[in-house]
């Protein structure tokens, strides 16, 4: 829904981190050890490069700002383990699904299946749980994710203009 035909990204959207790493990416081998791997075959990597990887044998800089970027990353991804560790051992999670009915049809489409936290669960829990939850950041971050949720009801306008530009 974000990319063009051409394969870029629509300007007004984000993109996920993940994809802004490439062509770099970590691989974990212990807690406190990890290795810098490159997609070779991406566009970016050649012999004749934008940005090379090394000067003087030393990282460039914009090379070591994507490295940096990537552990950033890499620090936040375990952090956000951490955080759903939490909301899954509180209970907060259900089934949730998405739905959708086509226009000119009377059946309801399953868009996806996924699970959520269901806000009547945060509410049952004691205050020194909230406290807990709100000085090491998960509450924030459930919080965001309640509101991405409403991001549904975008995506799916976002698909039908799509589909009736293509149709037209």
């Amino acid at each position: 829904l974000f990319v063009d035909d051409n394969g870029g990204w629509d300007a007004l959207c984000h993109v996920p981190a993940y994809l802004r790493c490439h062509p770099f990416a970590f691989a974990r081998r212990s807690d406190d050890q990890y290795a810098v791997v490159i997609d070779r075959a991406a566009a970016s990597v050649s012999d004749s490069p934008q940005y090379p990887f090394f000067t003087d044998r030393k990282l460039t800089d914009e090379v070591q700002s994507m490295v940096d970027f990537c552990a950033a990353y890499d620090r936040d991804r375990l952090r956000t383990l951490k955080i759903c560790e939490t909301i899954k051992s509180l209970g907060l999670l259900a089934p949730q699904r998405a739905t959708q009915t086509p226009p000119g049809s009377d059946e309801e489409q399953v868009i996806a299946n996924y699970v959520a936290v269901e806000p009547p669960k945060l509410d049952e829990l004691d205050k020194d749980t909230l406290a807990q939850i709100h000085k090491d950041g998960t509450l924030a971050t459930i919080f965001a994710h309640l509101y991405s949720l409403d991001n549904w009801t975008r995506l799916l306008q976002r698909r039908a203009a799509l589909s009736s530009a293509a149709a037209s």
